[in-house]
């Protein structure tokens, strides 16, 4: 605990992800920020529209830690080859998913949008902003998947800039296309789709002309994916893979479960949990980039089959990941007058409701960031998926989604309480993964020769 190299490696993995994801939820936090200001109408549309998106990621956000967790291992066992081999087969998974959605999005948006809502307005706004973003999956499959890569070979700092770049464009763009400044047209919604799509597009450009300028082992060409995509590699990737895949798809599906409790609650309700929502992503920018740390330092001591002290730093890191996220609460706290200041076109009932919510969020935020941390950081490091999956589908699937159902419709609690029930999920998990983090199962080189 006392030694300086190993808090100076944290904070060089950590800051730059916590930024990272920080800024990437400014992406969002900008929609929300700009649509408050027209009304809570686009407001609530385009929050559901963000947890549709968030459903169809989860697919590649499976992919994108099994990417992460072998390149980790990879790079501790200086095996360039294997990252290049595991990137590139990532990517081409990623994109044979992702590429269904994007089609569903383009042709169908108005029967998608209308699972989450019955509300005629909130579906006709939601149609247009998944149509406009119907690309999206796509090309987010694309940058987390080669993120997650960037972020195994300890070069958090590059995603952060490419990040940045996308971000101060988003901003740009919403501000020009929803408001119609500068002589652009003023299209609400529609612009604030467009933008996210012309900011993500700049962006994968500026990446993959850097991967091919400074030949890092996790960049994507023809040539590569040739090379290595097989069903053999796939089938292999798969293996460590799709226990990530199902659980992140269920996960997401779940989360989006609770989206459409909220939406049928009516429309002030969705609209005071989507205000709350950036502050929770805010909070979660604090923690997140302990885990993303402790994936990768611990990924790299399992690689090298340096066992006792990943073990010992595990416990550490998870500790950390938790005084992060208290501190962050106690930020956010202190500065909500000045937030709730800038939804300058909400009614005060919306914005008293909002920060029910945020009293309950802020309050149970610190389980939130030791669950992130000891599952997404220590656990998944090991690739002990499989035990994950089971954990994440019976403590959403049987006991958050039921409770938070039970509570809006049939005891008809308020709003805040309804989103303490869905939180529910996360105090049941500390039974099962701190009892496993001790055991050391989970403990194991992956690519070592006899690993494959």
């Amino acid at each position: 605990m006392t030694n300086p190299s190993f808090y100076k490696k944290l904070l060089h993995l950590a800051v730059p992800v916590s930024l990272q994801f920080l800024l990437h939820s400014s992406r969002y936090i900008a929609d929300v920020l700009m649509l408050g200001h027209i009304g809570k109408n686009e407001l609530a549309a385009v929050g559901l529209c963000t947890s549709i998106h968030m459903v169809a990621n989860s697919l590649v956000f499976g992919l994108a830690a099994g990417v992460g967790l072998l390149c980790a291992q990879y790079f501790g066992a200086n095996d360039s080859a294997g990252i290049t081999k595991t990137t590139n087969t990532g990517a081409a998974l990623a994109w044979a998913f992702m590429l269904p959605l994007a089609v569903l999005f383009a042709s169908v948006p108005s029967a998608v949008i209308s699972v989450a809502t019955n509300d005629p307005v909130l579906i006709a706004m939601g149609a247009d902003y998944l149509r406009f973003t119907s690309v999206l999956p796509v090309m987010i499959g694309t940058v987390v998947v080669v993120g997650a890569g960037i972020n195994a070979l300890g070069k958090p700092q590059l995603n952060l800039l490419f990040t940045g770049i996308a971000v101060g464009l988003n901003v740009f763009f919403n501000w020009l296309l929803i408001f119609g400044n500068w002589g652009a047209p003023a299209m609400g919604v529609k612009g604030a789709a467009l933008a996210t799509v012309m900011s993500i597009a700049v962006e994968l450009a500026i990446i993959f002309a850097y991967l091919n300028w400074a030949r890092l082992p996790v960049r994507i060409s023809l040539q590569l994916l040739r090379q290595y995509v097989s069903r053999a590699n796939m089938v292999s990737f798969l293996r460590i893979s799709l226990p990530l895949i199902i659980g992140g798809a269920a996960w997401h599906v779940g989360a989006f479960m609770y989206q459409v409790a909220y939406g049928h609650m009516g429309a002030t309700q969705l609209a005071a949990i989507t205000m709350v929502q950036p502050l929770r992503l805010l909070c979660f920018s604090f923690f997140w980039g302990i885990s993303s740390a402790t994936g990768v330092m611990i990924g790299h001591l399992l690689g090298a089959s340096r066992f006792d002290e990943a073990y010992t730093r595990s416990r550490i890191l998870i500790v950390l990941g938790m005084i992060a996220a208290i501190i962050a609460a106690a930020g956010v706290w202190v500065t909500r007058h000045q937030i709730w200041m800038l939804f300058g076109g909400l009614d005060r009932t919306t914005v008293a409701m909002a920060e029910d919510v945020l009293r309950v969020m802020l309050f149970t935020i610190w389980i939130l960031a030791g669950n992130v941390v000891g599952i997404v950081g220590v656990l998944q490091s090991g690739a002990d998926n499989r035990f994950i999956l089971k954990m994440d589908l019976f403590c959403q699937w049987a006991v958050g989604i039921p409770l938070c159902w039970l509570g809006a419709f049939y005891f008809h609690w308020p709003l805040h309480w309804v989103f303490f029930a869905a939180f529910s999920e996360e105090m049941v998990k500390l039974l099962f993964w701190i009892p496993r983090v001790q055991s050391k199962v989970w403990i194991r080189n992956l690519v070592a020769p006899a690993n494959g």
